[in-house]
């Protein structure tokens, strides 16, 4: 662990975003956020603070591409430059144009880094626009890049990643060749083999497609759903799934259904390290008239942790193997 130029393999996760990214082209999963900074905010301060916060999370310089026998890798360059952050200073017109054209620039998938950051300082105000592939960072790594970038402003110093994507990559693809793998994919097909339930809503025949909103307020807090929750010993996110199979059957009037979900895919030691780790999990749901809640939503509990426990098993294998 922490070897960090060694080639990988890209991550089951990464190779569907990977895949269709290629198919799409152009800016297909670059994720752009922009933030109008306090005019008090010191710029070049801030441009020392993204340098700190890159040096503390090497993945962030990972490149991606392909080697002699046509396998898509992930490696962190050996000998490359440290990263320098610039700041640019034009009037608003200027900005307001170049911001069209960084939002219409796509990353460079192949090769290329995969994060941009453009600080930009003008007579109205000063802007930070990142720019990330979604093949190499994931929302939470959006939350360690500016939690780490604020404490860097501050002053506060970073830790350093000693494991990072690449290990945890590297861990998966041992995994896959392993009994492990046999093992994840006999859980799917036993859970979800043979499967054959439509759970999207029918087609509105009246000829008005028009959307509308509706927002329907209850007393019930978060806190009473946690309770209920830790005394039921469910997951909260059973709750939620069980909620939301209740409603697609009351859409399609069946008594079961059939969907995907995510989460954020990361063990402990993965908490906060950046990467793209979240993992495509199918859910199924069956009752009856008899069927009591608690016993409806630990069984589901169950299903979604055991789909968790054998997530090497990617959500496409799952779609070939169990259809």
């Amino acid at each position: 662990m922490g070897i960090i130029h060694k080639k990988v393999p890209l991550s089951q996760t990464q190779l569907g975003i990977y895949f269709e990214s290629v198919r799409m082209g152009g800016c297909a999963y670059n994720q752009h956020y922009l933030y109008t900074l306090d005019k008090s905010l010191d710029m070049e301060r801030l441009a020392k603070a993204i340098e700190k916060t890159v040096q503390a999370h090497p993945y962030m310089e990972v490149r991606i591409s392909q080697n002699s026998s046509g396998e898509t890798t992930q490696s962190i360059p050996e000998s490359q430059p440290q990263y320098h952050q610039t700041v640019e200073k034009m009037t608003e017109s200027q900005w307001r144009e170049r911001l069209e054209t960084l939002i219409a620039e796509p990353l460079t998938l192949n090769g290329g880094r995969l994060f941009r950051f453009d600080l930009i300082e003008t007579e109205c105000g000063k802007y930070m626009l990142r720019t990330t592939h979604h093949a190499a960072f994931d929302g939470m790594s959006h939350n360690v890049i500016m939690n780490d970038i604020s404490a860097a402003y501050d002053g506060e110093s970073l830790t350093q990643e000693t494991y990072n994507a690449l290990d945890v990559a590297e861990e998966e693809s041992k995994l896959r060749a392993g009994e492990e793998y046999q093992s994840a994919k006999e859980w799917y097909v036993k859970n979800f083999s043979g499967l054959d339930v439509l759970s999207l809503p029918l087609a509105d025949n009246s000829g008005n497609n028009s959307g509308e909103c509706f927002v329907y307020p209850f007393d019930l807090s978060e806190a009473d759903m946690k309770r209920f929750c830790r005394e039921k010993n469910i997951s909260t996110s059973a709750l939620t799934s069980g909620a939301f199979a209740i409603l697609t059957g009351i859409y399609t009037n069946q008594q079961e259904s059939l969907f995907s979900t995510i989460y954020h895919g990361r063990s402990k030691n993965a908490a906060h390290i950046i990467g793209m780790f979240v993992k495509t999990l199918p859910v199924y749901a069956k009752w009856d008239n008899d069927t009591r809640t608690a016993d409806f939503l630990k069984g589901l509990s169950g299903q979604i942790q055991g789909a968790r426990d054998n997530d090497i098993f990617s959500f496409a294998e799952m779609n070939t193997i169990c259809a």
